[in-house]
Parts: C-alpha cells; sequence; structure tokens
C-alpha cells in the first residue's frame, strides 16, 4: 500500500506505517505545496494529512485509488467529508489525544496575558531591562477571577480542573450542558452567551469550527466583555 505523508511526523509514527506501507513524505515543516499535494497523491491508496492540507473535490478527484484519509490531528474541517464519503472513503482523526495539552497551552496564555510574561521576557531579552518599579509590567490577578468557558466538552473541562488550582468562579456556555454532577465537581455554572462575556474576566474558547460556531466572537461579543478582560482562542 502506498501512503502519501504531508509533514514530517515523528520517527515513532514514521516507523509504524513503514512497517507494512510504501511512504513518501513530505520532508519540510511548512506545508506542502498545492501543487506538490496533487502531484504526491496520484496513485497513492493511503494519505496521511494534517490541518494545512486542503483536501477537496480536486484532490480526491486525483486520487481514485485512495482508500482511507487518516488526519493527523482532531479537526478535520479542512477535509470533504461528503466528498469522502460519496467515494466510499473513510476519514479518520485522534480525538482525546490534544485535550491535556490545549488546556496546557490554554492555561499557560491565561498566566501569561495577565501577568504579562511575554512582554517582559522582550523587554530583557533586548537589554531594556535596568530596575524593578511598583507598576512596571504591573499585571493582573488570576486567582479568584471569573473565568469563562466557551464550549464544555473534553478540552473546556480540563481548563476548568485547572482553574480549579487557583480558585476561579467558572460560568461556561455550551451547546450540550453538564450533568449536575459534573457542574457540581467542577464549581461551573451554566449561562447564556452574553452572561459570560459580560461577567468573564478572562474568556476561552474551546468549540470547533463549525457554521454555528463561525465568527462566533465579532464586534458586538468583544463590546459586551469588560475593558480589562481577556480573550484566549486556542480553537479554530
Amino acid at each position: 500500500m502506498r501512503v502519501l505523508i504531508t509533514a514530517r511526523v515523528p520517527e515513532e509514527v514514521l516507523s509504524l506505517i513503514r512497517q507494512d506501507h510504501e511512504t513518501e513524505m513530505h520532508h519540510e515543516d511548512r506545508p506542502i505545496d498545492r501543487g506538490k499535494l496533487l502531484e504526491g497523491v496520484e496513485g497513492k491508496v493511503g494519505l496521511l494529512c494534517t490541518i494545512t492540507d486542503r483536501i477537496d473535490t480536486e484532490v480526491l478527484d486525483v486520487a481514485p485509488a485512495l482508500k482511507v484519509i487518516a488526519n493527523y490531528g482532531v479537526g478535520f474541517e479542512h477535509i470533504d467529508i461528503d466528498g469522502a464519503t460519496q467515494r466510499g472513503i473513510p476519514v479518520t482523526n485522534t480525538p482525546g489525544v490534544l485535550t491535556e495539552a490545549t488546556a496546557d497551552l490554554a492555561f499557560a496564555l491565561i498566566l501569561a496575558t495577565a501577568r504579562r510574561v511575554a512582554e517582559g521576557d522582550k523587554r530583557v531579552r533586548q537589554g531594556k531591562f535596568q530596575y524593578w518599579a511598583p507598576l512596571l509590567f504591573l499585571g493582573q490577578d488570576v486567582s479568584g477571577k471569573t473565568l469563562g468557558i466557551l464550549g464544555m466538552g473534553r478540552i473546556g473541562k480540563a481548563v476548568a480542573r485547572r482553574a480549579a488550582g487557583f480558585g476561579m468562579k467558572l460560568i461556561y456556555h455550551s451547546r450540550t450542558r453538564l450533568s449536575p454532577i459534573e457542574e457540581r465537581e467542577l464549581g461551573a455554572s451554566l449561562q447564556p452567551l452574553e452572561t459570560v462575556l459580560r461577567e468573564a474576566d478572562f474568556v476561552t474558547l474551546h468549540v470547533p469550527l463549525t457554521p454555528h460556531t463561525r465568527h462566533l466572537i465579532g464586534s458586538r461579543e468583544l463590546e459586551l466583555m469588560k475593558n480589562s478582560a481577556y480573550l484566549i482562542n486556542t480553537a479554530r
């Protein structure tokens, strides 16, 4: 089975695939060029792609032998699912593998923005830090503040668990409400979107990209937020 891999992947992954298949891999970190993608997928039976690859009708049409599309990641909006289904090509993804990592990143961004870590780091690296002053890079507390979570799925709940360690008040808005037991365990309260935006000191996004969530946050929503609030986006 001939497989096209559109990005460099860990050696462990590559070795596993090569046990049973002949592979062709894009060896650069930058996304594969469109022309190389179309040329490379011809005659392939398997395609391992990433979020940066647009797998649309054009790609599917030049690869009639394709039997499987394996997405290296969770989100799959870059793949024409309907087109693949019509051709009998299964599409796989990796739900759950990035839950804790993404939650770590989201909370790291909460801390970094509140405490102005990037600004201070830049000042030091530029050799401009000369003295401490009471108001120099004075940030905001995270402990005890209100965290608004938009999208309380796997990642949203993982962020909520981290927030508990900082004694944060948790409010959330989500398509599906948590069970009473989960709400009690997380200390989270379901609220309308407008309430979350108005009351939260930090708003963190954890929703998939769908027609319903596209442009979820626009000028109207930003105007509802506190002037002192922070918006963290680790979703699409």
